[in-house]
């Protein structure tokens, strides 16, 4: 059987609350200083537009969300605009690794220091 990609579009889109609520549990339990100026609601909008930005980078792994949305609270909303980290998003995987192990083993402190100022 061969899915096509409306099917999986439709899988996820189904998969998409479940995968939010997880990823919210994740962020208020490990960054919870980060978060705590947050009402539910805005925490919602945080991670719903998290996913969408982090989608348009080509993420779609729950694990790879759930990062992205922890780099936008602990840096900055904006960090995946820092050259070098948009460069690395964007770049397939390479070398079995993971596109967060890619971004982390790809940047250097001076790059995540110039994320924070965005």
């Amino acid at each position: 059987m061969r899915l096509r990609a409306a099917q999986i579009a439709a899988m996820r889109a189904g998969m998409r609350p479940q995968s939010q609520r997880r990823i919210r549990t994740h962020i208020e339990t490990n960054y919870p200083s980060q978060t705590a100026h947050f009402d539910s609601a805005a925490l919602d909008r945080v991670i719903a537009d998290g996913i969408t930005r982090a989608e348009s980078h080509g993420l779609s792994r729950e694990f790879d969300l759930a990062w992205f949305i922890a780099m936008q609270v602990t840096v900055s909303p904006r960090f995946d605009e820092q050259p070098t980290i948009r460069r690395l998003l964007r770049e397939p995987e390479a070398g079995g690794l993971t596109t967060v192990e890619h971004v982390l083993a790809g940047t250097e402190d001076s790059d995540w220091r110039r994320a924070a100022e965005l």
